[in-house]
């Protein structure tokens, strides 16, 4: 009986280690995958920011494209103008033809 009990309380150390080793395994998997999480965490900070940058380059950009282009319709029109002065100066100095 004395030997059986020995033996159960053997066997009883042996699974505790095993278990107690299992345990272990298991934190140091745990402790990774909390480091894996703060990781793609802030990776995915940084990418929400640069996101926001470039979100904030192409408002920037559309923009100015946008008053390149009132500037264009401008400049169009004013040339339109000055080839207008232009016409109405030469019809009104072909009148002082000089000899």
């Amino acid at each position: 009986m004395m030997n059986t009990n020995k033996l159960a309380a053997e066997n009883t150390l042996n699974k505790s280690s095993q278990a107690q080793e299992s345990l272990s395994k298991i934190l140091d998997a745990i402790t990774i995958i909390e480091d894996m999480n703060t990781q793609i965490a802030t990776a995915t900070e940084e990418q929400t920011l640069v996101a926001g940058e470039i979100n904030q380059s192409i408002v920037c950009i559309n923009d100015q494209a946008r008053d390149t282009y009132e500037l264009s319709i401008s400049n169009q029109e004013k040339s339109n103008e000055l080839i207008g002065i232009s016409e109405h100066l030469k019809s009104t100095a072909s009148v002082f033809k000089l000899n």
